[in-house]
């Protein structure tokens, strides 16, 4: 029978969770911000971030001391722009995408230069008490 899969992971880390099982199907990654293709990994659907939401969500992460990392799709590569790492959870999020062959990792100088590209999604690790601050804004936000 045909079936599919919806993660939050990357399509490069659902192949190696799914390394033999046969998907002809897409797979839904990054939480449906995509739908690939799991052996070529081409994206049949991407449902970037607007720009302006993705600008003004930047926006609130530094007013509110965080720096995510961000996740883009230029039309031909994944990437993952990404600030120095400030904890050990970043550390391991950067070396994990790191290990997957079909994203590009950067490390710019000025970070908001990945939202120029079509945003995919932005991941901000830190402490649950901060991240349920930022939740309730963003919250707020998408009320209005």
């Amino acid at each position: 029978m045909p079936f599919s899969v919806a993660s939050a992971r990357s399509v490069a880390s659902i192949r190696i969770v799914l390394a033999g099982v046969p998907l002809a199907l897409p797979v839904v990654e990054l939480n449906g911000a995509l739908i690939s293709d799991l052996r070529t990994g081409r994206h049949e659907v991407v449902n970037a971030i607007e720009p302006e939401v993705a600008e003004d969500v930047y926006r609130l992460f530094l007013q509110r001391g965080h720096v995510p990392c961000i996740a883009t799709f230029d039309g031909k590569v994944d990437c993952l722009y990404h600030p120095a790492a400030t904890n050990e959870g970043m550390h391991w999020y950067v070396r994990d995408v790191e290990g997957q062959l079909d994203r590009h990792v950067r490390c710019p100088i000025d970070l908001a230069d990945a939202l120029s590209e079509r945003v995919i999604c932005m991941t901000v690790i830190a402490r649950a008490e901060p991240l349920a601050e930022l939740e309730l804004l963003l919250r707020e936000r998408t009320a209005r």
